[in-house]
């Protein structure tokens, strides 16, 4: 009986679709449906989005353009100055700056998390270390508004203060697009003195230091 009920409903769908097919309605719809988008229209839709989040961004005080926009990360990487993380083996990795502009030195661990880069930067058992986020991306969720609970701690965060000596990531989101975003993680960073670098290949740098363990580094600013 169910068997039957299914063969028939199929039936029905079938001669259905092959009945709209001949209508210019359904050909159009059909086309429209599937048509992949152009290149030159994606990158024209992307163009204006952005734009719109930068008018935005710019009208609240979330963003500083550095120089100049463009690049996926919302500003051209030639504006941000160049640095360098050298670890104690002589392995040497080059960056720009996000953070402020000071060297430092600390032992370089890495984290796995995907999200809470708030929770990982403010944790304590983070203290004194240059810490190295293996999801590619950082600061597109800004740094939440945190007004302190019930302990007095800021909302959201693990103390009341950034516990790390430096932070590196791959990629850095200068354009931060989040309703509680109350600033951007580069000039949180820059107002706690911590340094910070991009474009880094975090995952060379992982992959060493799993398979050798921590070592001590030290980022160094270019001239």
């Amino acid at each position: 009986m169910i068997l039957g009920s299914l063969k028939q409903a199929r039936g029905l769908v079938t001669s259905g679709l092959a009945h709209a097919h001949k209508t210019p309605c359904f050909s159009v719809f059909f086309k429209v449906s599937v048509a992949a988008p152009s290149a030159k229209l994606l990158q024209r839709c992307t163009t204006r989005a952005f734009a719109s989040e930068v008018q935005r961004s710019n009208a609240s005080g979330l963003v500083e353009t550095g120089g100049g926009l463009g690049g996926t990360s919302g500003v051209s990487k030639r504006t941000d100055r160049k640095c360098t993380l050298v670890l104690e083996d002589g392995s040497v990795f080059s960056g720009q700056s996000f953070g402020a502009e000071l060297s430092t030195a600390g032992e370089v661990v890495f984290n796995t998390g995907m999200v809470g880069y708030v929770e990982n930067l403010t944790d304590p058992s983070y203290r004194g270390q240059i810490l190295v986020s293996t999801y590619p991306l950082m600061g597109n969720y800004g740094v939440p508004h945190s007004p302190p609970d019930e302990i007095g701690l800021p909302t959201g965060m693990e103390s009341d203060r950034i516990q790390v000596s430096a932070l590196i990531c791959q990629d850095y989101c200068h354009v931060p697009s989040h309703w509680n975003s109350g600033k951007t993680l580069s000039l949180w960073l820059k107002e706690n003195s911590v340094p910070a670098m991009y474009g880094v290949d975090t995952r060379a740098l992982t992959k060493k230091l799993r398979i050798y363990g921590s070592m001590k580094g030290e980022i160094v600013m270019d001239e």
